[in-house]
């Protein structure tokens, strides 16, 4: 079996020839305006975050990125372009345990319009189909994970001395729009809106004919242990030039040193059974950016830094010494000064382009399932 060795670095993705143009015209229209941008001070990444998330977005994206920049009339607008990307893309993708972060809302106007039209839809519960979902997903991966090859524990007719595992269904776009509260519906409409307007490719695939996702190519079979990992982004799935081949890259913060040496260097993702289709290339795509850019600007060891304020007994723990950065840890855990002292209530702000979003929300975003036997 091919052994897996480390990511040395994130490499941008390579741009078609056709596509090219497109490409060069977009990011020159990009760093001209980040060239007029002042720092506010050593520790602003503004530059360097907006940067790296150009680099790895599809080529679509970087053009809408790059419209986006250049229509912020101040720093302080492109200070909270970044800081819209920060938290309605890259955080409530990677947050976990029933915690949603707050947003801040793009500085882009005219996006309320296209929030509402997201709001005006309704979808079936996410989890009302998890059973029916896992078998399909089962028989489409041949009852293997995706990535090591190991077998279901609980598939009879797998082969003699196989190497097996609890697999779980793991989605690669971990968090939907559903029927909550008006707030929590829009909040996800916000995170929804971000992802089509930076990843255009999957506009189609969510939000008509109730689909949700729960679509059975936003779902694949991994190793329970390797969910978290896939849920946390320690690994990604890069395509390749081999179609439904991927390159499995790891990095740094991957923890899982028993499984480690049977993940495939290169894994083929297909589909197993004709009525089922394989895993969405563009949603393994969306993924991978996200895996990329959390890396490269630093933020995925920034976000897990502050969810780790969150260990023990479920408790929120602070440091003892007052170096916990509260703001960092809200902005993440969505977390509310209401969570603190349950009597706090704070008043009502209004934003210049965005209604305000509570932002202390349950959710249960890229948890793993429970087991089905």
């Amino acid at each position: 079996m091919d052994s897996l060795s480390e990511s040395c670095g994130s490499r941008s993705p390579p741009v078609p020839d056709a596509e090219f143009d497109t490409h060069t015209a977009a990011r020159q229209k990009m760093f001209a305006r980040l060239d007029m941008y002042q720092s506010l001070n050593d520790d602003d990444d503004t530059i360097h975050f907006l940067r790296s998330v150009f680099r790895f977005l599809p080529i679509q994206g970087q053009v809408h990125l790059a419209d986006d920049a250049d229509s912020c009339d101040d720093d302080d607008q492109l200070r909270q372009l970044a800081k819209h990307l920060d938290t309605a893309l890259l955080r409530p993708m990677v947050a976990t345990g029933g915690n949603t972060p707050a947003i801040t809302p793009s500085p882009r106007p005219r996006v309320e319009d296209s929030i509402e039209d997201l709001l005006s839809h309704d979808f079936d519960s996410t989890t009302r189909r998890q059973g029916k979902l896992r078998r399909a997903c089962l028989q489409r991966d041949n009852h293997q994970c995706v990535v090591t090859k190991f077998w279901d524990f609980d598939y009879d007719s797998r082969p003699p001395d196989a190497h097996t595992a609890d697999l779980e269904a793991a989605h690669i776009i971990p968090f939907g729009l559903e029927n909550f509260r008006e707030d929590e519906r829009l909040r996800h409409a916000q995170i929804w809106h971000c992802l089509y307007r930076y990843f255009p490719t999957i506009h189609d695939l969510f939000h008509s004919s109730n689909e949700d996702v729960n679509r059975i190519d936003n779902v694949m079979m991994l190793a329970a242990s390797l969910h978290r990992e896939f849920g946390r982004f320690s690994f990604i799935l890069e395509e390749t030039d081999v179609s439904g081949r991927y390159r499995v890259k790891t990095f740094s913060q991957f923890r899982n040193t028993f499984l480690r040496p049977h993940m495939l260097e290169y894994a083929i993702v297909a589909s197993h059974d004709p009525r089922y289709p394989a895993p969405n290339k563009f949603l393994l795509a969306v993924h991978a950016a996200v895996g990329n850019i959390l890396h490269a600007t630093g933020h995925g060891e920034l976000i897990a830094k502050t969810m780790k304020h969150l260990g023990g007994s479920g408790g929120h723990a602070l440091a003892k010494d007052g170096s916990t950065n509260v703001e960092e840890l809200l902005s993440v855990t969505g977390l509310s000064l209401l969570a603190i002292n349950p009597s706090h209530r704070s008043p009502a702000r209004k934003e210049k382009h965005s209604r305000h979003v509570a932002s202390s929300l349950p959710g249960t975003e890229n948890q793993p399932p429970k087991r089905h036997r």
